[in-house]
């Protein structure tokens, strides 16, 4: 009788979890739109949560395993253990690429690289099959460790040592956790840009300090208590910070409107600079911010004949690229059509916004128009 009783809470509270994520996930593509999901990541936010409510199902599973008495049965928790281990390492590495994505995204906008390829290999880093690879290959990694040796302990006949030794290893793996956390807290705490994702990012941090109890508690109230407290809460922080600052999702913070690749990013900043360089007497600026537009078009769907028509419009007959730094679109474009990717432009992008940085964008600055800009920017805040 008590286990028909127990399956069925299991079943009630599975069904009430999963629910709740749905109802979650429906509220996170509502605001897809939220500038500031750039720099979460919408793909890896997603993960994360998919990752999270995974962990939670096979937490859950194994504390009604445990409360049946027969929660050191290898045998029949096997395959709720190995759901339950793969998803708390995504769990925990798609938080840190977060993490590790708004420290990248910072450095790119602060102007920190010192050359063309260093800001390429950066920008490959925000790349989600980039960051998905690396998920995969450090969630494979560790629960390949932890599953390994549940099926060794299938093998041993001394089942004390062999319990011994996996709490040793995860009281290691939760030290390492909270340690890589903290390393990624000091890199965090220099981010200007973006700055409002920062404490939902510390938040992270303490909140999964909750798993330093688990040597302190049994496996019931581990699973039953620790893990869903600590999932839920991190999943809230999400959805408060997302709806608290989705109130300004036409604008990014105000310390990203010093840095020219704004242009690009926001359409409010965007529309303001159009004016500015409608204003003046130099088109060369109307010609570098039209040029910047089309080949973050062209990025989202390459194409041969995307590609040729920029070529077309804004190479073919004008020297304002210099022919060092056009060299390699145009021989892309010209001579080997059927090779091109969406890199073609990428010293072409490079140098733009560049001499945007150094020339054009200070005058910017002291214009109208930005001034214009910042007290619609700052009247929200």
């Amino acid at each position: 009788m008590e286990t028909t009783y127990l399956g069925l809470l299991w079943a009630f509270l599975l069904l009430i979890l999963i629910g709740f994520y749905l109802i979650c996930a429906l509220y996170i593509h509502h605001k897809k739109y939220f500038q500031e999901i750039f720099a979460w990541s919408l793909p890896n936010l997603y993960l994360t949560m998919c990752a999270s409510c995974i962990e939670m199902i096979g937490s859950i599973s194994l504390g009604f395993v445990d409360k049946l008495g027969f929660y050191y049965e290898i045998k029949a928790v096997l395959i709720v253990f190995i759901v339950y281990e793969l998803a708390h390492h995504a769990h925990f590495i798609s938080n840190v690429m977060r993490i590790y994505r708004l420290n990248v995204l910072n450095k790119i906008r602060n102007g920190e690289y010192e050359s063309h390829g260093e800001y390429l290999r950066r920008k490959v880093r925000l790349d989600h099959k980039w960051s998905a690879k690396f998920i995969i290959i450090y969630t494979i990694f560790f629960s390949s460790i932890f599953v390994g040796f549940a099926l060794y302990q299938l093998l041993s006949s001394d089942k004390g040592d062999m319990n011994m030794i996996y709490n040793i290893l995860f009281d290691f793996l939760i030290f390492f956790e909270e340690t890589t956390y903290l390393i990624f807290l000091l890199k965090i705490r220099k981010v200007k840009y973006c700055s409002n994702l920062k404490y939902e990012l510390y938040m992270i941090i303490f909140i999964w300090a909750l798993g330093l109890l688990a040597p302190f508690t049994t496996n019931l109230e581990y699973h039953f208590y620790i893990v869903p407290s600590r999932n839920i809460t991190l999943l809230v922080g999400i959805l408060v910070t997302l709806g608290r600052h989705s109130k300004m999702s036409m604008i990014l913070p105000l310390q990203t409107l010093e840095d020219p690749r704004i242009l690009i990013e926001d359409f409010t900043a965007y529309k303001s600079f159009k004016a500015f360089t409608q204003n003046s007497s130099n088109k060369t600026w109307e010609y570098y911010l039209d040029f910047l537009i089309n080949i973050s078009l062209f990025k989202l769907n390459p194409s041969i004949e995307k590609g040729q028509e920029i070529y077309n419009d804004f190479l073919r007959n004008n020297d304002i690229i210099p022919e060092f730094v056009s060299r390699n679109a145009e021989r892309h474009l010209v001579k080997y059509p059927k090779d091109i990717t969406n890199s073609v432009f990428n010293e072409i992008e490079f140098f733009i916004l560049k001499h945007l940085e150094k020339t054009i964008y200070p005058e910017f600055k002291n214009s109208p128009e930005y001034q214009s800009l910042l007290e619609e920017t700052n009247s929200l805040y």
